[in-house]
């Protein structure tokens, strides 16, 4: 029986790591290796770059009393253990 749960435990580190190879890096949460949000196979021209900086700026003013609301709504639920409407989660 010992030897049957060795082996078991070998076998699925063995796939655990396997699978951690397959996937490689970049594939989590996050930017991809690119920067200023244009990601690695983006090709956009300066003009392009300089217009898509400017809507990321304007949605980022836009938002920044949503976000606000959002974060003093969690800060004080965490407070008090309790999130009266918690934002769902998107998948």
């Amino acid at each position: 029986m010992k030897k049957v749960l060795v082996v078991l435990t070998m076998v699925l580190v063995l796939a655990g790591a396997s699978f951690v190879y397959a996937v490689g890096p970049g594939s989590g949460p996050g930017p991809r290796g690119g920067c200023l949000g244009f990601g690695k196979g983006a090709s956009l021209t300066e003009e392009q770059k300089t217009q898509f900086q400017e809507l990321r700026q304007k949605f980022h003013d836009e938002t920044a009393t949503l976000r606000e609301q959002i974060w003093q709504r969690d800060r004080t639920s965490a407070r008090f253990g309790v999130i009266p409407n918690p934002t769902p989660m998107l998948f």
